[in-house]
């Protein structure tokens, strides 16, 4: 069956999609590192997003991505009703098969984006 190119990208656009920050073939998820974040401010309240990565600007941010093992500096960003409230860097050394989930971490004066290590290996849900 053919599916009009048309159809098929609005398709591919309705449903959230992990981004691949590598080059090559999609990897296994046990070689892989997973970020995901919330991309929907108006249900949740608020979003958190990548927004840049080892210093390259993302455009546009990302709530949901894989990266290879190795050491990052992750540009996290805290969005309230379309407004970037906060910011932060976090580096870190990942390793293959971990799994992180975006959160905003409650600190003196505010909220800061931050990662949490994801222990369910399950995080689609």
């Amino acid at each position: 069956m053919k599916v009009p190119i048309i159809g098929f990208t609005m398709l591919a656009l309705a449903g959230c999609s992990v981004t691949h920050l590598y080059e090559g073939p999609r990897l296994p998820e046990t070689e892989v590192v997973r970020i995901k974040g919330i991309s929907n401010p108006e249900s949740a309240g608020y979003g958190v997003v990548v927004c840049q990565m080892n210093g390259e600007r993302l455009s546009p941010c990302k709530s949901d991505i894989e990266i290879l093992p190795g050491e990052h500096t992750l540009k996290l960003e805290l969005v309230y009703s379309g407004v970037t409230r906060q910011t932060s860097y976090n580096k870190k050394l990942f390793k293959a098969g971990d799994r992180y989930l975006m959160s905003p971490g409650k600190l003196v004066g505010g909220s800061q984006p931050r990662l949490k290590f994801w222990r369910d290996k399950n995080i689609n849900e």
